[in-house]
């Protein structure tokens, strides 16, 4: 994956492998924690994992209990 770095650094927006700009996701699997994609460039027709991970929280609806 030669263009790695950038490829996390533009928030995905182009294939890690030869930097073409027509990729597809799939479906979004979470786990606790955590969610991953499956993508595929259009282009090259490369396959690749993207790794989310959870990085905060919003309440949006607090009980009245608390």
């Amino acid at each position: 994956m030669k263009h790695k770095a950038s490829y996390l650094a533009s928030g995905g927006l182009f294939c890690p492998f030869c930097h073409g700009d027509d990729i597809e996701g799939g479906p979004v699997d979470i786990s606790a924690g955590e969610a991953s994609q499956e993508v595929t460039c259009l282009k090259c027709e490369a396959v690749w994992h993207d790794v989310y991970t959870l990085t905060g929280v919003e309440s949006v609806e607090t009980p009245e209990n608390t």
